[in-house]
């Protein structure tokens, strides 16, 4: 059992979570709501079905970290599984590395097929795997993921090697994806503009700015999706901006009242529309500059602490 969103072969998920890096924190698990909740267990049951993906990729990048150290695979096992804060990768990763240290040493991948989300040994599964899942739920290891790790070479360099391209190859292929679907948002943007191009001039000026700002947000943020704000971009281009701008090509006389519309016209109608999207595009264009000036300050104090004086002076 497992979502099928969840295919997670890729390393990305529909959840809005975006695409699992070693860095993420662990996703925390909603409690299920009680049976008769049937409409909100099944959301809540989705919801933890993802984060239980999305957390296993962001473990097994953390392995893979640790072994570039220079740690034995069981050894990076036992660190990761004493240092997380999720249940089920505490659990599983620790079950691993008995697995692999045991009196008939598993490989990694077959020891962590036997062990992930703790398949074994419990009998009666424990308070925090009820509290989360039906009971008889049973998630499998993402295929592809799997597959990569059955087909590692022995021993910690292959194990390195297979998880390095495994993680390059989902890497590429979201970028990949990025890009067509930036592609697609400047050719919407294009397609708006012209939609207004011989229509009040104070629309079409709304419009370009938007449009120009859009661009903007998009270009800044393509090599950081999947992000909340590239997200917005992508919206705002292929949805909001030209449907805005069709409902008000839709209306035959522009500047009558509409009925409906509290005795405003069509062009007022869209001016307001156009401003709240404008907004839109400038509270998101303000948050990804805070996102990269926390980054920024965050170098500062790491070279200020490293270095001592000005970030700027060279260590003698």
């Amino acid at each position: 059992m497992g979502s099928p969103a969840l295919e997670v072969d890729e390393c990305g998920t529909s959840s809005g979570f975006g695409a699992p890096r070693a860095s993420d924190r662990f996703h925390p698990m909603a409690a299920l709501p009680p049976r008769r909740q049937r409409k909100a267990r099944k959301q809540v049951l989705a919801a933890n079905e993802v984060v239980l993906y999305t957390n296993l990729h962001i473990a097994i990048q953390r392995i893979l970290q640790l072994l570039e150290r220079g740690d034995k695979p069981a050894e990076a096992a036992a660190a990761l599984g004493a240092t997380t804060e999720d249940p089920v990768t505490t659990d599983s990763f620790t079950r691993v590395r008995s697995y692999m240290s045991g009196s008939v040493p598993q490989s990694f991948h077959s020891a962590l097929d036997r062990a992930w989300p703790a398949k074994e040994g419990y009998g009666a599964h424990p308070s925090w795997w009820t509290d989360h899942f039906p009971k008889r739920a049973k998630y499998s290891l993402p295929s592809s993921l799997f597959g990569a790790l059955k087909a590692a070479d022995s021993g910690t360099a292959g194990l390195i090697a297979a998880l390095q391209q495994y993680y390059s190859s989902a890497a590429g292929g979201i970028q990949a994806e990025q890009q067509e679907r930036l592609s697609q948002s400047k050719s919407s943007l294009e397609r708006s503009t012209e939609m207004v191009r011989s229509r009040d001039p104070q629309i079409r000026a709304r419009v370009d700015a938007i449009a120009v700002d859009t661009l903007q947000l998009l270009d800044w943020t393509v090599s950081r999706a999947p992000c909340h704000e590239f997200e917005i971009a992508v919206r705002i281009a292929t949805d909001y901006l030209p449907h805005t701008l069709q409902s008000y090509l839709d209306v035959p006389a522009e500047q009558m009242p509409i009925r409906t519309g509290g005795g405003k016209s069509a062009r007022d109608l869209t001016l307001e529309q156009l401003d709240l999207i404008g907004k839109a595009v400038e509270d998101a264009s303000d948050n990804h500059a805070t996102v990269e000036a926390s980054k920024l300050l965050a170098n500062q104090r790491f070279l200020e602490d490293r270095f001592g004086g000005s970030s700027l002076d060279l260590p003698k």
